[in-house]
């Protein structure tokens, strides 16, 4: 954690002169050098908010596209490994669907299972994958951005502050906490003489462990995507002390066609907060955690763990060993049924093995059908 002392003659040193690259990195060196890895319990919500339509008037109107719920569990290590495990219920035009979301970054790999209710069997998509990645939708990347500056520093990379076209944009208040404010090219590697080009804008709280308070992504004449109302809180780093973190912000997706006349206005909302009391340090997460097939411990809270065991609706049970045994059982009442004719009537056996035919190929065809229902009833 940046200290207070340190971070005061910074400021009093920068004011109001600029600060070049080198002591950008070295401030936020200094702030999260120290953090390995970090994990916490999220929950959120998102509201399409069509224009003049409050959030309430638009959950309530079956018309709108919808709105959604998520909880769940994020965990960043600083070489850029990433976890992001999480349900979500979404409502859309009166319907409830839920879904399970694994995404998981690793050695520059990503995978991605999405699990349903009633399906099984489901299988994972794999494709390129690193910092930034799980900046999405219902991620809690949108305003915790441990993943961004920590892999700026991390000396396994070579994303530095020169390698992002970092910028110097000056001093701003947010909140009542006086800001740098910096920028940087969203895609590195493009030619940074376009002015069109999509960059990125922090207003970092350099006295409060250098977290953003605002986060603006632009292109063109306006935005395309903000996170404001940022939140820090003091939580335990796991050594007896505390350091600042991000517990809660909203994030506003904004119309970005520079012909519309609504440019600039938001389309959709999302309010994220963490979980009080599941913020972890420095854990020393293995490898195997940031897979989709991890069965280990999570930082998870009672309502989430309820969630996890839940989530699986039962399925129609097919069991082929009962259908075997019911196949042999009528087999053997027929074989019966077939010496009690021919203990009566031993010219009857002839009439005896037509209706012993007749009963195997019922039973037969009954369990058969019955199987196949079975499967047909299976969750695909």
């Amino acid at each position: 954690m940046i200290p207070i002392v340190l971070s005061t003659v910074l400021l009093a040193q920068a004011t109001p002169e600029s600060i070049d690259a080198d002591q950008f990195t070295r401030i936020m060196s200094q702030a999260y050098a120290d953090v390995r890895d970090v994990s916490f319990v999220y929950e959120g919500e998102a509201v399409y908010t069509p224009r003049g339509m409050t959030r309430e008037a638009a959950k309530a109107n079956p018309k709108v596209e919808g709105w959604k719920l998520f909880q769940g569990g994020y965990s960043f290590r600083s070489d850029g490994a990433t976890r992001l495990d999480y349900y979500m219920t979404s409502y859309r035009h009166g319907d409830e669907d839920a879904f399970h979301q694994i995404l998981v970054i690793l050695n520059g790999q990503q995978t991605h299972l999405t699990q349903y209710p009633t399906r099984r069997n489901e299988q994972p998509t794999i494709r390129g994958g690193g910092p930034g990645t799980l900046n999405r939708p219902e991620s809690p990347e949108r305003f915790v951005y441990d993943w961004y500056f920590q892999t700026m520093i991390d000396p396994r990379t070579t994303i530095d502050a020169r390698v992002r076209n970092y910028q110097f944009l000056g001093w701003e208040d947010v909140d009542g906490h006086r800001c740098l404010k910096v920028q940087f090219n969203e895609v590195w590697g493009l030619d940074d003489s376009s002015p069109d080009r999509p960059v990125v804008h922090f207003w970092i709280d350099l006295e409060r462990g250098a977290n953003p308070l605002r986060v603006e992504f632009r292109h063109g004449k306006g935005g395309k995507m903000r996170t404001f109302g940022i939140e820090l809180d003091q939580v335990e780093d796991g050594t007896g002390g505390s350091r600042w973190f991000p517990v809660r912000g909203r994030c506003e997706y904004l119309i970005d066609i520079d012909s519309s006349p609504y440019l600039g206005m938001p389309y959709c909302v999302e309010d994220y907060q963490v979980v009080a009391g599941t913020v972890k340090f420095n854990q020393s997460l293995p490898d195997e955690f940031f897979t989709v097939d991890w069965k280990g411990p999570y930082v998870e809270t009672s309502e989430l763990a309820k969630t996890r065991s839940t989530f699986r609706k039962p399925t129609p049970r097919y069991d082929p060993v009962s259908i075997q045994k019911r196949l042999a059982e009528t087999l053997e009442k027929a074989d019966r049924q077939t010496e009690a004719y021919d203990a009566v009537d031993p010219d009857s056996q002839a009439w005896g093995r037509f209706a012993q035919a007749g009963l195997i190929g019922a039973g037969v065809a009954a369990l058969v059908g019955v199987a196949a229902w079975k499967i047909r009833s299976r969750p695909r």
